[in-house]
């Protein structure tokens, strides 16, 4: 039977809004397939030993996202044509420089708010940098460790095999 918006439903149930929820249930159910790759179990298992890391990312971030967009606001705030009308959408701005992102919704009009953001892009250019290398070099520890464990338990698998013969 049709609603009053003319969805289909079942006892009361939005037909559209179950297939959706199938649908995504379908997609979560592929995060099953993690088990079965090496692959992505290292990658998670980087991210996991790399939680400092990116935690210390996103603090440094907050941060500069904090500081340079404070700075932007009040370098701008009297130019009535830039945009800059409030303080989180200097933050936005900020956020959007420091990552690198440059949507080009807002941008700075005087040459202390071109500076200034400036600054926050080599911000973002050079606090990216420093935990990407110690992911990297995380990546580099557990794809090693992968490594030695499946030769390791080759290794044993034959052994073992050898020893029953």
């Amino acid at each position: 039977q049709d609603d009053e918006y003319g969805n289909q439903s079942i006892a009361g149930y939005d037909v559209e809004m179950l297939l959706l929820l199938f649908n995504m249930l379908r997609v979560i159910w592929i995060f099953k397939l993690i088990r079965y790759s090496t692959g992505l179990q290292t990658v998670f298992s980087v991210l996991g030993g790399s939680m400092k890391e990116l935690f210390l990312l996103v603090q440094v971030l907050a941060v500069g996202v904090f500081f340079f967009g404070s700075l932007t606001y009040y370098a701008e705030a009297k130019e009535s044509h830039t945009g800059f009308n409030s303080m989180p959408q200097a933050f936005w701005f900020a956020l959007v420089t420091i990552t690198t992102v440059g949507y080009g919704d807002i941008s700075p009009y005087t040459g202390l708010g071109k500076t200034i953001a400036s600054f926050s892009a080599i911000f973002g250019v050079l606090i990216m940098v420093l935990p990407i290398a110690v992911i990297a070099i995380n990546f580099a520890r557990f794809y090693n460790e992968k490594k030695e464990k499946k030769k390791t338990d080759e290794y044993e698998k034959v052994s073992r095999n050898i020893g029953k013969a």
